[in-house]
Formats: C-alpha cells, sequence, structure tokens
C-alpha cells in the first residue's frame, strides 16, 4: 500500500486531502503547507500534516512487520554469570546495598548481592521478556532509570494474557538482563539505579502511554487510536481488557 491511500481517523486517504489542499492554496493564494496543516486537523489530526504522514507511514511499517515472540527469556544461570564477571550489578542494583556494606563489608557485600542475583534466573527471564519488545537508540535515554523500568515490568506481565502469578523483578536483575541483551548502560555514582539506551518509541512504551491516556475514558480517543491501541495489544500478548462503549 502507497503512503498516498493511507486514512486519517476520519476515513479520507492522504491522496485525496492533499488534492483538496493543493487546489484551496492555488484558489485562493494560501500557502500550501498552512492548508495541509489545516485538512489534517479538519480530518482528526492533532499534529501537523508532516508528523502525521510520518506517523501513518510508521503504523503501516509496524503493523506489516510485528515483532519476533519469545515465551518468557531463555536467561541462564551462566548468562548472569557472564554480567556480574564484568559488572558489579548485585540483586539490588549497580553495586552492593548501603545497609549490606556497612554491616559486612564492601567485598562481602558486593559477593552475597552477587550470589543472590544469580539464584534470580526467573526475574532475569521475565526481564528478558518485557526487553524484547524495547528498541535501542544511539544515544542513553535518563528518562528512563532501571528501578522505574523494573516496575514497568511487574505491570507489563500482570495483563499478559496468560498473567503469572507472581510478576515481582528485582532491580539488578532488570539490569543484568538489559546488559546481556545488549543495550548500553549509564551508571550514577550515588545510586543503584542505572539508565539505558532505550528508546521511548518502543511498541511496550507506546502501549503503557495510550492505555495511562485512555484506559478510564475511552470515548475521547479516536478510532484510529482504538485501532492501534487494539494491535499493540495483540502483538504484545496483553489482555484487552479496557471498555470502549
Amino acid at each position: 500500500m502507497g503512503s498516498e491511500s493511507l486514512k486519517f481517523s476520519s476515513g479520507r486517504s492522504i491522496g485525496n486531502c492533499r488534492k483538496d489542499a493543493k487546489k484551496y492554496a492555488k484558489e485562493h493564494g494560501v500557502p500550501l503547507n498552512q492548508v495541509l496543516n489545516l485538512v489534517a486537523s479538519k480530518n482528526g489530526s492533532a499534529e501537523t500534516w508532516a508528523r502525521t504522514h510520518e506517523r501513518l507511514v510508521q503504523d503501516q511499517h509496524d503493523q506489516s512487520t510485528p515483532p519476533a515472540y519469545i515465551a518468557l527469556g531463555a536467561m541462564a544461570a551462566s548468562d548472569i554469570q557472564a554480567v556480574i564477571d564484568q559488572h558489579p550489578i548485585t540483586l539490588y542494583g549497580y553495586g552492593p546495598s548501603a545497609s549490606n556494606v556497612k554491616s559486612m563489608g564492601y567485598q562481602t557485600a558486593l559477593a552475597e548481592g552477587q550470589r543472590r542475583l544469580l539464584e534470580a534466573v526467573n526475574d532475569c527471564r521475565k526481564a528478558e521478556h518485557f526487553l524484547q519488545f524495547v528498541t535501542k537508540r544511539k544515544t542513553v535515554n535518563t528518562n528512563f532509570g532501571s528501578y522505574g523500568l523494573k516496575h514497568r515490568v511487574e505491570r507489563f506481565l500482570k495483563v499478559q494474557t496468560n498473567p503469572l502469578e507472581n510478576t515481582y523483578v528485582a532491580n539488578g536483575a532488570f539490569i543484568c538482563a538489559a546488559l546481556h541483551l545488549g543495550f548500553e548502560m549509564k551508571v550514577y555514582w550515588d545510586s543503584p539505579n542505572v539508565t539505558f539506551n532505550m528508546s521511548s518509541r518502543s511498541l511496550v512504551f507506546e502501549w503503557a502511554r495510550l492505555r495511562a491516556r485512555y484506559e478510564r475514558n475511552w470515548r475521547v480517543a479516536d478510532l484510529r487510536t482504538i485501532a492501534r491501541y487494539n494491535w499493540l495489544c495483540t502483538h504484545l500478548n496483553i489482555a484487552q481488557a479496557s471498555k470502549w462503549d
């Protein structure tokens, strides 16, 4: 399907809307870009013509190429060991907990935290499952800290079609899974939490934004938004519990 045949939420195609805009601009001597932006607005978009066009093309691409889907993740204790051989990751996060350092010394606290992380294979697999829907970007995204992300994993697992009984994921397990999958990490000297090069446009983050914005009142969402949310639920294996009426 070419981009000219893609449709706004109003049901009108880009091609037909563009023809109307060109005709109006020519007849009234108005700059074409202004008319295109107005046409986009009248056909249900809150964005400029250019941004709407880009978004529709991206949606078409996303819906024709769904992500590869794995069940729960396949990390093993040997994968965790490979990560902690390179980084001082513990079950607590980056480095041992301050209370453990105070009570038993840094090296002992680090060894204990890494021992516990090696036992948390299921936590790592839960994080790995979530991270298959997160795409990498060139730079570190400081909007997403590991502690907040581990909570996102827990919320995500609760709405899966076949939800797990125990959705808890440790901060260190999330960090370990991300490093195992090749994400780049930024460390903060005064915190056990880290950030990664994770794109805000990832499917799972888009789903979370739509859910947070419209979950309690889907009446204000247009048909295109609802269709997009349903598509995301299908490809993220999420139970569609929201009411549309």
